[in-house]
């Protein structure tokens, strides 16, 4: 249901997960997108995964292999509001 609302006003999806091939950095989130992440425990669904329209992912060091949702949406809300205020996506 929210996927297709998101589609009939043509809002991109990004899907973040730790497999996702692009860094959060290098996807364009100047127009309008919908983050998408999953809990910890179970992750994102194969609905939103496959209806993605790209997949990224946080990268992280030190053992680290995952983070707490609301840190995830932080980090990516950030990361939006960079891109935009810049005037563009840097890539």
């Amino acid at each position: 249901m929210a996927i297709g609302w998101l589609r009939e006003r043509g809002i991109r999806i990004e899907a973040t997960n730790p497999e996702g091939e692009h860094t959060d950095d290098r996807v364009d989130l100047c127009g309008p997108i919908a983050n998408a992440v999953g809990s910890k425990r179970r992750g994102l669904s194969d609905n939103w995964l496959q209806a993605a329209d790209v997949r990224g992912h946080i990268p992280m060091s030190g053992g680290v292999a995952s983070l707490h949702v609301s840190t995830t949406a932080a980090l990516l809300d950030y990361e939006v509001l960079r891109h935009r205020r810049s005037g563009g996506w840097p890539g």
